[in-house]
């Protein structure tokens, strides 16, 4: 796209006559716009401050929201060994979507990178439940509602 067919494609999103945006992971820095409620990750994101800068642009007007990651199947080489330095979250994201997967709280999975101690669906009655924690209850695990949505799809679209 040219640089003219680039702003009049953001600027038809940002006034609300164009309902879609596929952009690259650039974008969503410093982009708060109340109307955005889907945050898709088409592979995954290299570094954990990249997936929740995007997962933070849906739900702005306080409604909820829902960001979607489709990993491919074969995780990309992390460069770092995991002794070394990892101020990125390199390891984090890679773990959290590749060695966790559904199988704990997802917000818990994003909130701990980010403080340390994490936050379960299950603590706010206001919350919405992730992918994670709805399968917990399915299989009859007491849960709560959470704010937003995280779901890792876990089909490769690539294959």
């Amino acid at each position: 796209m040219s640089d003219e067919e680039c702003l009049t494609a953001y600027h038809s999103w940002r006034s609300g006559l164009m309902p879609i945006m596929i952009c690259t992971s650039a974008f969503t820095t410093g982009n708060d716009y109340p109307h955005v409620c889907l945050t898709v990750h088409i592979k995954m994101p290299m570094e954990m401050s990249e997936l929740i800068q995007a997962q933070g642009r849906a739900g702005q007007d306080g409604q909820a929201a829902k960001c979607y990651i489709i990993p491919s199947s074969y995780p990309l080489t992390i460069t770092i060994s995991r002794t070394m330095l990892d101020h990125k979250g390199m390891w984090f994201v890679h773990d959290h979507v590749y060695a966790h997967g559904n199988s704990r709280c997802l917000r818990f999975g994003s909130t701990s990178y980010i403080d340390g101690e994490g936050m379960r669906c299950t603590e706010d009655t206001k919350n919405m439940l992730c992918s994670g924690c709805r399968s917990k209850k399915a299989r009859g695990i007491e849960m709560g509602m959470i704010a937003g949505e995280l779901r890792i799809l876990e089909k490769d679209i690539y294959g």
